[in-house]
C-alpha cells in the first residue's frame, strides 16, 4: 500500500496512550490516534489494486436518489472517468483494507502558522478500512501509532472528537528511484557522485609547499661544534669561583675526639 494524504480536514475519534512493547523488557510509551476523513473514491485504487472501487461504483445511469427524502442527489464529484455512482446504496459497511505505512511523517495542522503544527515523525500508520458512498466519495478510517512529546501529548488530547487538518507523507529521507533502478543502485551513484566531487576538489586546491627546516637544507653534512677548539671543549676553564667551608663549631667534639673547655675551668 503507498497512500499520500496532503491537508485533509479528518476527525479525531479516538487518542488512546499505550505502551509499546519491543522484545520482553523493553517498553516504550506512545499514542493511539483513530482518524476519519473523507477522499474520492479514486484512494480506493491506491488502497487496494484488485478492483474495489470498480466493484462498488460505476458511472451514472440516471440521477442518485436519496433513500430516506427521495430526492434526487446532485453529482458535484470531480472523478475523471466518471465512475461516482455508488452501486449499493443501502450499503453500511466498513471494509477492512490490509497495509501499514511505517516510519512516515504525521502532521497535524493546529494553528495559522508551521510553528503551531504538531509534526509527529517515526509513525506507524494502519488498520485501514473505508465506507464507499455515493456520488465518487469514500469514507477513510485508520489508526496512527506516533511517539509525542510530553507537551505535544496534552495538544493531541484536546483534539479529540474535533476535526484539524492532517497530512501523512513519506518521510523526507525517502527520495524517489528512477525507472529500472533499485534503492541499492541509487545509493551506490549517491557515493560515486560524491567520491568524483571530492576528487575535483582536492585537484583544485593549490599546491602548498611546507617551508624546509634547518636539516633538511643542511642535507647530510655534520653540524659543526662552535666550541669546538675553545678552552671550555678542553675542560681548561678558569673560574674565579671561592669555595668555602662551614666551619665547625667551638662547642663540637675535635678531631681527636676530645671536648673543648673554657680555659681555667678544671677537668
Amino acid at each position: 500500500m503507498y497512500i499520500e494524504i496532503k491537508e485533509v480536514m479528518a476527525k479525531i475519534t479516538s487518542v488512546t496512550p499505550i505502551m509499546e512493547k519491543h522484545g520482553k523488557k523493553k517498553k516504550r510509551p506512545a499514542h493511539s490516534i483513530i482518524f476519519e476523513f473523507a477522499m474520492p473514491n479514486t484512494v480506493l485504487d491506491a488502497m487496494d489494486g484488485n478492483g474495489l472501487r470498480e466493484a462498488f461504483y460505476r458511472k451514472p445511469k440516471s440521477a442518485s436518489v436519496d433513500p430516506k427524502s427521495g430526492q434526487s442527489k446532485l453529482d458535484v464529484s470531480n472523478v475523471s472517468d466518471g465512475i461516482s455512482q455508488l452501486k449499493f446504496s443501502w450499503w453500511q459497511q466498513w471494509i477492512d483494507i490490509p497495509g501499514e505505512l511505517t516510519g512516515w511523517n504525521l502532521t497535524l495542522h493546529t494553528g495559522n502558522t508551521e510553528r503551531s503544527h504538531i509534526v509527529l515523525d517515526e509513525a506507524k500508520v494502519g488498520s485501514f478500512a473505508t465506507l464507499p458512498k455515493d456520488l465518487g466519495i469514500a469514507l477513510v478510517k485508520c489508526k496512527a501509532i506516533v511517539h509525542p512529546t510530553a507537551g505535544e501529548k496534552g495538544r493531541i488530547d484536546e483534539l479529540l472528537q474535533t476535526e484539524v487538518k492532517i497530512s501523512i507523507m513519506p518521510p523526507d529521507t525517502q527520495q524517489a528511484e528512477l525507472p529500472g533502478t533499485t534503492t541499492d543502485q541509487a545509493g551506490e551513484g549517491e557515493e560515486e557522485s560524491e567520491e568524483e566531487a571530492q576528487s575535483e576538489e582536492s585537484a583544485e586546491e593549490p599546491h602548498q609547499e611546507e617551508p624546509e627546516t634547518a636539516a633538511q637544507t643542511s642535507g647530510d653534512a655534520p653540524i659543526k661544534d662552535p666550541f669546538a677548539g675553545t678552552d671550555l671543549a678542553r675542560g681548561a676553564v678558569k673560574s674565579d669561583a671561592k669555595v668555602t667551608t662551614k666551619k665547625s663549631r667551638k662547642g663540637g667534639p675535635q678531631p681527636d675526639g676530645s671536648w673543648p673547655f673554657p680555659s681555667g675551668v678544671p677537668a
